[in-house]
Formats: C-alpha cells, sequence, structure tokens
C-alpha cells in the first residue's frame, strides 16, 4: 500500500510552558522544546503496522511547519517512514484549522504526482496545541475522500480500509474506500522504536521542501484571534489530621459530600 502519515511538531509541555507572541495571538515555538504531537505518533505507529502487514508499502511522512520540523520528520524516518516531505515558509506561519488543511490537501496532491496516490493517509486525532481535531475532517473534504475518525487500527480489506474505530462502550469496524483519511487515537500494544542504523540514514536524509511557490493553497484563515493569555491559577490545601487514619478518612468523606463532591 501507499500510505502518508501527518506529523507536527509542538511544544513539549510537560517540560515547559510555551511563551507567547505579542500582537500575534499565537504561541513561541521556540521558547520550548519541542517533540512530535502525541496523537501523530500514534498515527505514524498505526501506519506502520499496516505497512508491515502489507509487504511492499511505502510510508511517507509530511509536516507543516518551520525549518526545525524537519527534527520530527526525521524521527519519523528513524522509526518507521521510508520518505518525508516538509512544508514550509512564511505564508503558511500562523495558520488555523482550516487553512491549515487546503495547505495540507494542496501538498498531498502536489507529492502524489511524484508518489502516486496515497491509499490511506494517517493523521492524529488532535494536536496538542491547537486541539480543534478538525484539520484530518478538512483534509478529507478538501481532498475528496472518505473519513474515518477514532481509529485505533487498520487493516487492509482488498480496495478498502478496515479501521478499528473507538465508540462508547468498546469498538466499531468500518470498511473505508481508498484514497481515505484515518484520524488516530492510541493503539493497543508496544510501540516501534528508532534503530541504531535507522538513525544513521535519517540524519543523512534529504528531505525536500514545499514553500507557498509549490503550492497553490489559500491561507486565508477563517478564524481570528481576539486574546491570547496564560490563565491564573490559585488553590488553597486543607489538611485533615484526625487520631487514626479511619477518622480521617471519615472526615475527608464528609467534607467530599458537604460540597456536593461525592
Amino acid at each position: 500500500m501507499n500510505i502518508l502519515v501527518c506529523i507536527k511538531q509542538t511544544p513539549d509541555t510537560e517540560r515547559g510552558c510555551p511563551d507567547y507572541l505579542e500582537g500575534a495571538g499565537r504561541i513561541d515555538r521556540s521558547s520550548t522544546e519541542r517533540i512530535i504531537n502525541v496523537f501523530d505518533s500514534y498515527a505514524l505507529e498505526a501506519a506502520s503496522r499496516l505497512c508491515d502487514a502489507c509487504p511492499g508499502s511505502k510510508l511517507v511522512a509530511l509536516s507543516l511547519g518551520p525549518a526545525e520540523a524537519k527534527a520530527v520528520l526525521k524521527e519519523a524516518l528513524s522509526i518507521s517512514a521510508d520518505k518525508a516531505y516538509l512544508v514550509s515558509g512564511d505564508a503558511f506561519a500562523g495558520l488555523d484549522a482550516p487553512a491549515s488543511a487546503r495547505v495540507l490537501a494542496a501538498a498531498v496532491r502536489r507529492i502524489e504526482q511524484d508518489e502516486g496516490v496515497f491509499d490511506a493517509i494517517f493523521c492524529g486525532k488532535a494536536s496538542t496545541d491547537g486541539e480543534t481535531s478538525v484539520v484530518p475532517g478538512g483534509l478529507a473534504e478538501e481532498l475528496g475522500r472518505a473519513l474515518v475518525s477514532g481509529c485505533s487500527e487498520a487493516s487492509s480489506d482488498g480496495p478498502a480500509v478496515l479501521a478499528k474505530r473507538e465508540v462508547k462502550g468498546g469498538y466499531e469496524l468500518i470498511s473505508a474506500p481508498t484514497p481515505c483519511v484515518l484520524s488516530c487515537v492510541k493503539p493497543e500494544g508496544s510501540f516501534k522504536f528508532p534503530t541504531i542504523r535507522r538513525k544513521l540514514a535519517a540524519n543523512r536524509a534529504l528531505i525536500p521542501v514545499l514553500g507557498p511557490e509549490d503550492l497553490a493553497a489559500d491561507t486565508a484563515g477563517a478564524t481570528k484571534v481576539l486574546r491570547v493569555y496564560r490563565p491564573e491559577r490559585s488553590g488553597s490545601c486543607d489538611f485533615i489530621k484526625c487520631e487514626t487514619d479511619e477518622e480521617s478518612a471519615a472526615e475527608l468523606a464528609a467534607r467530599l459530600s458537604a460540597d456536593s463532591l461525592i
């Protein structure tokens, strides 16, 4: 199968909170460490498993972002991707979700001229910085392809992809005709890790960059950021000290019940 996975570089919020660009209405990505968006790592794993199950498959990684985003593409190459492309340029900075979907769709069309039509395009269900969860759907709409959301696993089903989709209380299986777009959640089981050999090859890899001049994409935004701010945090802590642990637990339960928390 011919497979594409979309990967975004996002701030590592586990290690620090990014600053904001005054007047720009967006975060300063250079103010903190950056990593592969966690949901996109799920998409990479699901795409990799599908490739492994279909001998002769090809996995291409795509990212929209600044030049520094090559780092996450090289990480994808070191794990399982065969090729990678970066979409980058000043005109693409600070795009909202609808504009991002249009640019990604234009990039897919351009890359398919060289790589062939992708049977399946894997995306994370959301990005940890924007959390709109609408880019995969927008990408599918722009490309005119079927979308399966909440996918945790995918397999080949003849001219279709059979996707295991999370629903309330369990899973359902959906057969989507190819080409299609899959929005992914965390797959079950262990994940692939980079190998030394693949890391060395990834570090030497030349990643093509597609700029505004290569893509006929509308970058007009559909949303407007009115204000960006860091929320105020406040809190207090009460210590319960009774004669015994049992009395302390009873006092805690009583207080929580009085506050209608239990």
